[in-house]
């Protein structure tokens, strides 16, 4: 039999991937990727490979890339929630896109066993996509650099990956199980540049979209986690960015993350930040309280250490709600 690992990263196999699927978490309603993007940032898109929109399709993922960054518009990806364990890979470029147009272990090694350097941030994660029959094979094909970002290690090992994690768990309480997810990092013309490599960008901000039914309709939410503080405190960057970027009735998924009040934002706020668009017909945003200033309290956590002195802020105390029945913050 075929070595899995090889088959995962084979250019002509991985011309057959199928990628995201627009049609997952409804049989109704379609959830688009394409028209995330505007027609200026689709101009941005890489020659792919096989795929003449410029996708790069992987198994249930799907990236659109900016080739300008070396990083991802968007990550998307369809999950289920019967996660499996799954063995690693060794990230590495995607054959089917030029190799300077992506980043790699040159860029990641420039401060050898640092604090003061940037891990390999996973856009959809390897355990994320460790599902169903052919869960080795899904996750095998998170590990390119074309599915990462420069993350620093509080935040990569951290905050993100606790709320990778809390999405996998509030999946598996899903009636059908199954969920769309869009990631990706906040790419703005003004973020900083890498002090060891003037030529990347780093971005301070991230976000995840989460489209789930519920009660027979579609619903979605957003969440966003920033590492501004904790490359400032690294030094990592050239100069400083100049800008900072629910009540219910009932209880809904995707509602009870434990930071849910500092890191949970309204799927518009994402919109403003990345010029993107995640508006689909037939799926109702979640709304929820706060704008401009709740990203500036987000950059204002570099650790977990920083979330309760940002939570007892008054100016987040604001941004929360009278208690409402049925309803909790975790």
């Amino acid at each position: 039999m075929e070595d899995l690992k090889k088959i995962a990263f084979n250019k002509e196999k991985l011309m057959y991937a199928n990628g995201y699927q627009a049609q997952w978490a409804s049989s109704s309603y379609k959830v688009e990727l394409l028209q995330i993007l505007s027609e200026k940032q689709r101009a941005l898109l890489p020659r792919v490979d096989g795929n003449t929109l410029g996708i790069l399709n992987y198994s249930y993922l799907s990236v659109l890339y900016n080739s300008k960054r070396r990083m991802p518009f968007v990550t998307a990806y369809n999950i289920t929630g019967d996660n499996q364990n799954a063995d690693r890979a060794t990230f590495r470029s995607d054959p089917r896109v030029v190799e300077s147009l992506q980043l790699n272990d040159d860029f990641y090694d420039l401060i050898p066993k640092s604090d003061k350097d940037f891990e390999i941030g996973h856009m959809a994660a390897h355990d994320e996509m460790a599902w169903g029959n052919e869960a080795q094979l899904q996750a095998y094909r998170t590990f390119f650099f074309t599915n990462s970002c420069p993350q620093v290690k509080r935040l990569n090992a951290g905050l993100w990956r606790g709320l990778e994690q809390y999405f996998i768990r509030e999946a598996k309480q899903l009636k059908n199980k199954k969920a769309h997810f869009f990631t990706g990092p906040v790419l703005s013309p003004h973020d900083p540049k890498y002090i060891d490599d003037p030529s990347v960008q780093i971005p301070l901000f991230f976000y995840k979209v989460v489209v789930f039914e519920f009660e027979a309709r579609l619903c979605c939410t957003a969440f966003m986690m920033s590492q501004a503080k904790r490359v400032r405190e690294l030094k990592l960057i050239e100069e400083k960015a100049t800008e900072k970027f629910r009540p219910l009735d009932k209880e809904m998924p995707f509602m009870d993350y434990n930071y849910g009040e500092v890191f949970q934002v309204d799927v518009s706020l994402v919109e403003k930040a990345t010029n993107l668009t995640f508006s689909w017909p037939g799926v109702q945003a979640v709304k929820v309280p706060g704008g401009m200033e709740k990203l500036e309290a987000i950059g204002d956590v570099g650790s977990s250490s920083d979330l309760k002195k940002v939570i007892e802020t008054k100016e987040l105390e604001r941004l929360r709600k009278p208690a409402v029945k049925n309803f909790r913050w975790s």
